[in-house]
């Protein structure tokens, strides 16, 4: 077979069809914000750009209290349910993703007694529920496309509510002055209307308005669930304490200057975020499969995705600094030095997240909620110290070293328990 001929059968692949609908969309969602950031930047300066991050972060560390995890369980169900289980299912997680987010209110009314929470006013953090429920609610019905494998609805959703959140909030900060509140108030907004839309496609897909529940199938839903939300609060943990830290250690200005580098390292991670939108259902097909042959294919198929993101890394590592260098204020170009690390953390990231899968399909994440712990500790040990040490780029290089000890803890449990022949062939 002539190379061309295997060219134009590769291409026609619904794989790589599919891959190339998530990376296109990924990346048309996230261009406009990459080339608006520079002049956004420009009006708040590190410090304000500083504050809007660090909140962003605790939108990310509360996530999993909102119900961010609740779809586990359908990982492992979606390809031996019935259309009826199915249905179940969604319509449990849908009503644990919207009762959690009480949870994260009564957790957000912590900070009111206090006038500010690192650097941040405490009145501000009353936005989190809201944001985070209408957020969960959109990620729910876009895995729920994923897992479908129908990646053209997933792309329009992604691609508009990224376009139209760019839009909006460039307006708001540099048009109508409304300083870093500009990026609460813009996803606010952008986010309801497409939760308006999710919950409509619900409605209609899963007929949610025949909801009873069944506590067999919630206790069902949570077992995964509960012990997942340890494990990404501890992986936000892990991204966020650095930022925490820095904001004592050092300053909110500083935290403006580090988000930067991390927003270019950002960029490899949306490869990981394609990869992982496809390789996610993939393997759970895959894994569901008894076949002991397709270890192989899996492993096979593992080295080639970590072969993708290395060769991207060394690019966006390159091309990131001269991003940096000539679009953005020189207040920023402090975030230079640390970019290179910012992108081996993230590329570090992108294994573990390739490998952690087949823990999540095994049900037994409290393992990776043990790791999560321990990797955690590391950091916060790590950050301080690297910190004090080295500054800035300090706080990059602890998070690099956690996440790599993340990243074995899980590789060695896989080959103990679950064996994959990555480096040649192995007994089952």
């Amino acid at each position: 077979m002539s190379f061309q001929t295997r060219l134009i059968d590769r291409l026609r692949n619904p794989r790589t069809r599919d891959f190339a609908l998530y990376l296109g969309s990924t990346f048309c969602a996230k261009i406009i914000p990459f080339l608006v950031l520079p002049f956004v930047t420009g009006v708040l300066g590190p410090q304000g750009y500083g504050q809007w991050v660090l909140f962003a972060a605790f939108i990310t560390f509360l996530s999993p209290f909102g119900g961010s995890t609740m779809l586990a369980y359908s990982y492992q169900r979606f390809y031996k349910a019935d259309e009826s289980e199915l249905t179940s299912i969604v319509r449990h997680s849908v009503f644990l993703v919207t009762v959690s987010a009480l949870v994260v209110f009564l957790i957000s009314l912590c900070f009111l007694p206090f006038g500010t929470v690192f650097s941040l006013p405490s009145t501000i953090f009353l936005f989190l529920a809201p944001l985070i429920l209408l957020e969960n609610m959109r990620d729910v019905v876009q895995t729920l496309y994923r897992l479908e494998k129908k990646p053209l609805p997933f792309a329009m959703i992604e691609i508009g509510y990224n376009m139209l959140y760019a839009l909006c909030y460039t307006g708001l900060i540099m048009g109508l002055g409304f300083g870093w509140r500009g990026f609460i108030y813009a996803t606010l907004f952008i986010a309801l209307l497409f939760f308006i839309i999710c919950v409509i496609h619900l409605v209609r897909r899963y007929d949610l308005r025949f909801f009873k529940p069944d506590k067999q199938l919630l206790l069902q839903i949570l077992n995964p669930a509960l012990p997942l939300i340890p494990h990404l609060v501890g992986s936000s943990l892990i991204l966020m304490i650095d930022r925490i830290l820095i904001e004592r250690m050092l300053s909110i200005r500083e935290v403006g200057i580090y988000a930067i580098a991390i927003m270019v390292g950002n960029i490899l991670k949306l490869l990981v975020v394609t990869i992982m939108k496809m390789w996610g259902p993939w393997l759970s097909e895959q894994l569901s499969d008894s076949d002991e042959s397709r270890k192989g294919y899996i492993a096979k198929c593992t080295w080639q995705a970590a072969f993708a993101l290395a060769i991207t890394a060394v690019g966006v590592a390159v091309a990131g600094s001269f991003y940096v260098r000539y679009l953005f204020d020189e207040s920023f170009h402090a975030a230079i030095g640390i970019i290179p690390w910012a992108v081996l953390a993230f590329f570090i990231q992108g294994l573990y997240q390739l490998i952690s899968h087949n823990i999540i399909f095994t049900g037994k994440t409290h393992v990776l909620m043990k790791i999560t712990f321990i990797t955690g500790l590391c950091n916060i040990v790590f950050s301080i110290a690297f910190i004090h040490w080295f500054g800035l780029v300090g706080a990059i290089q602890a998070t690099a070293l956690s996440l790599f000890i993340q990243f074995c803890l899980v590789f060695i449990h896989i080959q103990r328990n679950m064996p994959l022949p990555f480096f040649g062939s192995s007994k089952a």
